[in-house]
């Protein structure tokens, strides 16, 4: 470290080279300095950075005066107010007031740690490309044309810019992601528990059980202060093909297997449409699973579908409904075949208010009741329930070769 005695530059101007150092000891001593601003001293202070720097060449005159250049390796600070912290963080940067451009070189591990938006710290096994920053009017301006990630069960390419503001409220985001292989599982991860209760975080972490993400892109502009929207101040959305999916909408109730679906995010609504899937040997032909605000978490789902006679009957016991009515089924067959609708409102945060509405249609279907020695032949018509009912009134059928109803 020395002081310039060089005519050309102000003073005072200081020069520093450095082979090898650990970063925490000269952050404490910035922080009892006034050149750097109160704000910086303070993040300075909270965000506690260490890491070590294997090289460094710095030109400091004032904050708005200085060179660098310099390659650090397991770089990481602690998250404070609008900004996260990170981890493991490991590349060089290159800049001066007008501008820093850091270079995070291939197979770079790191992490990121937002507590208030997500439940845990987001950890890449990769994290590489280039981030340039730059001061604007208000605040310094980061961005990048591509970053690639590679996560626990996802990766993708990241692109876009954050505005961060002097006074230190919370950044406006520019960003655009895409993902290009996943795990549904993985989604657990961006839940944002600062807008959803804990149910209808608990319901998504069991509803989307396995799966594969086929493909996905998500973009997000707006002020993180205005998240989520309610205000049309900003716009979040996220689209992600699923395939292969288990989905359990209920815990009681057979899960949706097989399934393959678009899933969209706008704002703090979710959105599912499914074209395929089964559920204990029942072909899914449709359905749509709505969230409209996942700060209250109501779920409404729409399913259509076809089976066997055989098939529907054991989907009707697998449920709550053909709990209830299990003496009532015992020795009950069904042949043939039929075709399911059903609609379920469920709040997820009281889901003993749920209301169910469906029904099957019979075509031509044999109804056998061995405890009652009954032959029901060409049943013909439909057969309604609701969460605490089945109803068989009205169903044409025809015992013995004479028309009768049920």
């Amino acid at each position: 470290l020395e002081k310039s005695h060089d005519a050309a530059l102000p003073d005072p101007t200081w020069m520093l080279r450095l082979d090898g150092l650990n970063l925490s000891a000269p952050a404490s001593v910035a922080m009892l300095s006034d050149a750097l601003p109160p704000a910086w001293r303070r993040w300075l202070y909270v965000a506690d950075p260490v890491g070590t720097l294997r090289h460094a060449d710095l030109r400091f005159a004032d904050p708005r005066d200085f060179d660098v250049a310099a390659d650090f390796d397991a770089l990481a600070w602690h998250a404070v107010d609008a900004l996260p912290g990170v981890t493991s963080l490991r590349g060089n940067l290159l800049g001066d007031a007008e501008g820093l451009n850091l270079h995070l070189p291939p197979h770079t591990a790191f992490g990121v740690d937002e507590p208030h938006v997500f439940r845990q710290p987001l950890e890449f096994s990769q994290f590489a490309g280039d981030i340039a920053a730059w001061p604007g009017d208000g605040g310094w301006r980061i961005g990048t044309d591509a970053l690639d990630f590679e996560g626990a069960g996802f990766g993708g390419q990241l692109r876009g810019a954050m505005q961060l503001h002097d006074d230190g409220s919370r950044p406006a985001l520019d960003l655009y992601a895409v993902v290009d292989h996943g795990e549904v599982p993985a989604a657990k991860l961006f839940w944002p528990i600062n807008i959803m209760p804990p149910a209808a975080v608990a319901w998504l972490d069991r509803a989307f059980a396995a799966g594969n993400i086929v493909g996905g892109r998500a973009v997000f502009r707006g002020d993180l202060g205005d998240w989520p929207f309610t205000n049309l101040a900003g716009r979040f959305e996220a689209r992600a093909e699923i395939d292969d999916t288990r989905l359990v909408y209920l815990p009681d109730w057979p899960a949706a297997e097989r399934v393959h679906a678009v899933a969209d995010f706008v704002n703090n609504g979710l959105r599912i449409e499914a074209d395929a899937a089964q559920a204990l040997g029942n072909s899914v032909d449709g359905a749509s699973a709505t969230i409209a605000d996942l700060g209250e978490a109501v779920l409404d789902l729409d399913v259509s579908g076809s089976g066997s006679g055989k098939n529907l009957l054991d989907f009707l016991k697998a449920t709550p409904i053909g709990a209830r009515y299990a003496a009532q089924l015992l020795g009950v067959g069904v042949g043939g075949s039929g075709k399911l609708k059903f609609h379920l409102h469920l709040p997820v945060t009281q889901a003993e208010q749920l209301h169910l509405a469906g029904s099957v249609a019979l075509s031509k279907d044999d109804l056998i009741a061995a405890q009652y020695e009954l032959r029901l032949q060409q049943a013909h018509g439909t057969l309604k329930f609701s969460q605490a009912r089945f109803d068989p009134r009205d169903l044409p059928v025809t015992p013995a070769a004479h028309p009768a109803t049920s």
